[in-house]
């Protein structure tokens, strides 16, 4: 789908009961950059989300309505498999794109012809740097030292200075994720067998086996709510964290199944102690 000839960019927002934020994150798509195809995929939401994205834009975007939620990744898949764009951003529902966005990305992508993936940096309501922003890949080392405390050796990146020109990293935000779309072709998208969680950080990890470089924008900042699904389930979102980390230590870390077995004892007692906490909506996951 490309209805604008001069169109290299497609956005894909995957939407599961985003309410008002949804409406709040289209309207920074279209208001704020030009031309962009939009397209939501919409996991058999229950609120009135799609209807209210219908009143105000409904002539500007694509709506794909599946009967059950079929989850993140498979979502992204089937709207990448929609469009025929160069590029595709897989943006968050709760998520606000600063003005220029899309063309600095676009921009970045055409300098480094091997840029598979690129992202700003991901703030929060406050302003500040979001966890995940910038970012290792996990490591079984990496999330052990992660769970210690130790910052030097884990996988998030926000105690080190932010650089002052795009510069490749690891991994960034799975919230904003700019994709060359023959890259994702590539590797055949997202790995569907990740529930929810992980499937972003085991895109990118099979982006940079395939030589595709992860770049990320300093000067381009991404305003991320967060915690919508985190609200109505903590405890499955928790628990769905547990078992994408571990899934993918499985595959991408096979050498290492002594470290492997020891973040498998630390992450479910981790679980099992928080699980309280998450009930009595003392902690988000």
């Amino acid at each position: 789908m490309n209805t604008q000839a001069n169109c290299r960019t497609t956005v894909l927002i995957v939407n599961y009961n985003s309410g008002d934020e949804l409406v709040r994150t289209v309207g920074t798509v279209l208001n704020r950059v030009s031309p962009v195809e939009l397209i939501i995929v919409d996991n058999a939401s229950v609120d009135d989300s799609l209807e209210q994205v219908s009143a105000q834009y409904g002539g500007d975007i694509h709506i794909i309505r599946n009967h059950e939620n079929i989850g993140f990744g498979p979502a992204c898949n089937q709207g990448v498999q929609f469009c025929d764009t160069e590029f595709v951003l897989i943006l968050n529902s709760d998520c606000e794109l600063a003005e220029g966005a899309i063309r600095r990305c676009e921009a970045v992508m055409d300098e480094n012809p091997r840029a598979g993936l690129v992202s700003g940096v991901v703030v929060g309501a406050d302003g500040a740097e979001q966890r995940g922003s910038r970012r290792r890949l996990p490591t079984p080392a990496r999330v052990m030292a992660e769970m210690l405390k130790q910052r030097e050796n884990g996988i998030d990146l926000r105690h080190l200075p932010m650089p002052t020109e795009a510069q490749e990293v690891e991994a960034v935000s799975g919230a904003c994720m700019f994709i060359r779309r023959s890259a994702f072709l590539s590797v055949s998208g997202f790995d569907t067998g990740y529930t929810f969680h992980f499937e972003d950080l085991d895109l990118m990890r099979r982006l940079h086996d395939e030589t595709w470089k992860i770049i990320l924008i300093p000067e381009l900042r991404i305003r991320h709510i967060g915690g919508l699904s985190s609200r109505t389930r903590p405890l499955w979102v928790s628990r769905q964290k547990h078992r994408g980390l571990l899934r993918y230590l499985h595959k991408h870390c096979p050498q290492n199944p002594l470290g492997i077995s020891a973040v498998y004892l630390l992450t479910w007692l981790h679980f099992l102690l928080i699980s309280p906490l998450l009930l009595l909506g003392l902690r988000r996951p």
